[in-house]
């Protein structure tokens, strides 16, 4: 009885230090969000007939000529994801970490898009910014279509939080895709 009461209280006392830390962790994200800046712009739906207003969280205060950096998420993920890597970027460019259609707190299009047309609305929410010559930090998801938008960007850096081997391997071969090469 008395290891079972011991255990009890041991449990108790790791669940309170877990919950304690976690608010911490929470308290300080919300800190950092509150830095940046929601932006909202409408572009044209992609599949379907009606525009689509897309959410960015932004911070343009760096006071500095370089290109801005263009954060993009993976599926299943959006802007908050990049918060953290938004704020400690944010004193030496400009920073813009947009919600793609159907994630975060973007509008839905008429269905689920693809790969290519994630790619088609990046370019369209880059145009109604007016970001050209971006730099693009991305999920491996939008690798596929980067080469052909170098119109848009100037050139873009994979970052991948997939423990896959295989993935590693093509990140090396990948790890800048810039026009000039």
């Amino acid at each position: 009885m008395k290891a079972r009461t011991a255990l009890a209280a041991l449990l108790a006392a790791a669940a309170l230090g877990l919950a304690w830390r976690v608010r911490g962790e929470l308290d300080d994200y919300r800190r950092r969000a509150a830095r940046l800046r929601s932006d909202w712009r409408s572009i044209a739906g992609i599949a379907g007939p009606a525009p689509l207003r897309l959410h960015a969280q932004v911070r343009e205060d760096a006071g500095t000529d370089r290109a801005p950096v263009v954060l993009v998420h993976g599926y299943g993920i959006g802007s908050s994801y990049f918060v953290p890597l938004a704020e400690r970027l944010a004193g030496h460019v400009r920073v813009y970490a947009p919600d793609l259609p159907g994630h975060g707190r973007s509008d839905h299009d008429a269905r689920p898009l693809g790969i290519a047309e994630l790619g088609a609305a990046l370019a369209a929410w880059m145009g109604a910014r007016g970001l050209r010559g971006a730099w693009s930090w991305r999920i491996p998801t939008g690798a596929r279509w980067c080469s052909k938008r170098w119109r848009v960007i100037r050139g873009w850096r994979a970052s991948s939080s997939s423990s896959d081997p295989r993935w590693r391997r093509r990140r090396a071969a990948l790890r800048d895709c810039s026009p000039e090469r």
